[in-house]
């Protein structure tokens, strides 16, 4: 050992018998390092350094060793000579033994190379199997897919507005016109091909589906994770895909990516119904708060509260729409992402002071779980609305939830709850490829889970049906 506690291999001069150096030493397995001496008994390599080697062998080893072999699985790292420093006798009857390396270090990096590649032509080698055992005509459409993507991929990147380096508004207008042909054919070609796996999974056990969407994500995620939604939905760097970086994705359609079909991709993502039907119910939850406005003459201060609040678009258009006078409203925005508050919070001041309006904004940085515990905190409230919440709740949850919402509703108060429909044509896609896992409800299972919580339901919907929309009034 040495003084802080490393493992060392300790390099001898063989005519001296004195300490030369002192290296690192790696453990191995033994089961797949050996050397194989000349001839052609093996030792099993408990560890290494770049010169020396300790084995295990059931035979007492010889003084020198000429033109030995270290193999890792079978397979010739390099050709090493050994001098024997100590050995001794193990009480299992085996002997480990210290070989000093002479000549040419051992070539470490190369060793742990070769076993890494060795591990990962095994795991290819299950996995192919693995693979083989899908359905045939599953991966027959995956491979459709695959073809489809790669040739566009290939085609849309020689597309290079070269000659418009120099006048930005070229290129943008160029990249928006080429995403949104290459958005609308992808959507063509791909939407029956959805269908299609989609029947053929019908049939398969819950429990081996894991598989198959494995094979399609390995299969063409190289392709789909180029667009910056798709990868931030897959990988969840916020922990959930819904986060209000993924809602300004669909709310902004900008052209994000590295290449020309990145961004194509991003297009397609973005433009999906799904996509539409998020933009849309940001105009449906405006127009209800512009709604909740009309009907109160008064003039009096309107309180309104969003549940995962997110980016808050709604806000942000509602100040910048120039008939719209957002001093009536008391705003609040509760969200357990203090991330999301704060950016909806820059983002609402910013729209603010560019259409010289006045805004009173309340944050609450709450958790969803405290909320189902305590109800919340401020009162009185005449629209609460949650418009991408529920859709992760189970149907217990959801009815609990919307009853402790609905006790903070102000008399003849709304409270909104949002869900995506059963209708959604993008359910398949969303699980395939960004394991983007929703509870989809239809019109009589939003009407048997909030139909009987207030005085007045009504159900409502963005104009694609997709998003549902439960009124309780109270």
């Amino acid at each position: 050992m040495s003084d802080d506690g490393k493992k060392i291999h300790q390099e001898f001069d063989v005519n001296n018998k004195g300490i030369l150096v002192r290296q690192d030493r790696i453990d191995c397995d033994p089961e797949r390092n050996s050397i194989k001496f000349p001839d052609g008994k093996t030792a099993r390599v408990v560890n290494m350094a770049a010169f020396g080697v300790a084995v295990e062998t059931e035979f007492e080893v010889e003084e020198n060793y000429q033109n030995c072999l270290f193999l890792v699985d079978g397979y010739t790292v390099s050709e090493v000579s050994l001098a024997k420093v100590r050995s001794h006798k193990m009480a299992t009857g085996t002997f480990q033994t210290a070989f000093s390396i002479l000549g040419n270090p051992l070539d470490i990096e190369a060793a742990i190379s070769l076993k890494s590649l060795n591990e990962l032509l095994k795991t290819t080698s299950e996995s192919l199997k693995t693979d083989s055992e899908l359905k045939e005509s599953f991966r027959i459409k995956v491979y459709e897919i695959y073809a489809i993507l790669t040739r566009i991929e290939t085609q849309v990147n020689e597309l290079n507005p070269n000659s418009f380096q120099h006048e930005l508004n070229l290129v943008f207008n160029f990249e928006d016109r080429i995403a949104t042909r290459v958005s609308e054919y992808m959507s063509e070609m791909l939407s029956p091909l959805y269908e299609d796996i989609r029947k053929t999974l019908v049939d398969i056990p819950k429990a081996q589906l894991n598989k198959y969407f494995d094979f399609f994500r390995r299969s063409v995620g190289r392709l789909m994770y180029q667009a910056p939604y798709a990868h931030r939905a897959f990988h969840k760097p916020r922990g959930y895909a819904g986060d209000f970086e993924m809602m300004n994705h669909v709310y902004k359609r900008e052209l994000r990516g590295e290449t020309l079909f990145a961004k194509c991709l991003q297009r397609y993502f973005v433009d999906e119904p799904a996509g539409r039907a998020v933009r849309n119910r940001e105009v449906y939850i405006r127009r209800k708060i512009k709604d909740i406005c009309d009907s109160n003459n008064d003039q009096r201060k309107i309180k309104i509260l969003s549940v995962a609040s997110g980016p808050s678009m709604e806000i942000q258009n509602l100040i910048a729409d120039k008939d719209f006078d957002i001093s009536r409203l008391e705003i609040h925005l509760l969200d357990q992402d203090v991330d999301a508050l704060k950016h909806a919070q820059r983002k609402i001041k910013e729209s603010a002071l560019l259409a010289n309006k006045t805004v009173n904004i309340l944050l609450h940085n709450v958790s969803i779980k405290n909320v189902l515990l305590e109800g919340l905190s401020v009162k009185d409230l005449d629209l609460i609305y949650s418009a991408g919440l529920f859709d992760y709740f189970t149907d217990p949850v959801a009815i609990f939830a919307a009853k402790k919402l609905y006790e903070s509703l102000a008399k003849d108060g709304t409270l909104v709850v949002g869900n995506f429909s059963i209708n959604n044509p993008n359910q398949l896609g969303m699980g395939l490829i960004m394991d983007w896992n929703l509870i989809y409800r239809s019109e009589q299972k939003m009407e048997e889970l909030f139909g009987n919580i207030g005085t007045g339901y009504k159900l409502e919907q963005e104009e694609q049906g997709i998003n549902l929309f439960a009124n309780i009034t109270k």
